[in-house]
């Protein structure tokens, strides 16, 4: 009796040996792509950092002052603010800080949003607005009703 595999055996090992390597390297594929994101969220934080350390947003007289156009930083990311009146229109200010990178397919973004209070501002608000303060819609009128429904006359 000779003795070694047949050639049956060495092709089911072969096939369960493929097999596995196959799993691993797909496993290691989602590994990486949830690094290259995981990088990608923490320079957005790192960027956002940054542009408020450059553009402090301290007690504004105008809430106009606020307004950042968007910045260029390395490797495509770029911030901005932008600031928004409230509905209720009682000296609250939504200020948007906006970091946007671009990926493949598209773009990517990371967003703060704050309100602010600038006293006066209100009185002042029809005189000199350069038509970046618009209305902005409250966060929590957007959020779904108890059942999971948006609510009526918005998208979901």
């Amino acid at each position: 009796m000779k003795k070694g595999f047949t050639l049956v055996e060495v092709l089911v090992a072969v096939m369960f040996l493929s097999l596995g390597m196959g799993v691993l390297l797909t496993s290691i594929s989602h590994c990486l792509a949830v690094v290259r994101r995981a990088q990608e969220y923490e320079n957005a934080r790192w960027i956002l950092g940054l542009g408020e350390a450059e553009h402090p947003p301290t007690s504004p007289k105008n809430p106009e002052d606020l307004v950042v156009e968007p910045v260029e930083y390395e490797n495509g990311y770029r911030y901005a603010r932008e600031v928004e009146e409230d509905e209720d229109q009682d000296e609250l200010f939504v200020v948007r800080d906006r970091v946007t990178w671009p990926c493949r397919g598209g773009e990517k973004g990371e967003e703060v949003v704050r309100y602010v209070f600038v006293p006066g501002a209100s009185s002042r608000a029809g005189t000199a607005r350069s038509g970046r303060l618009t209305p902005a819609t409250p966060p929590a009128s957007r959020l779904p009703d108890a059942a999971g429904l948006p609510p009526e006359g918005t998208t979901p």
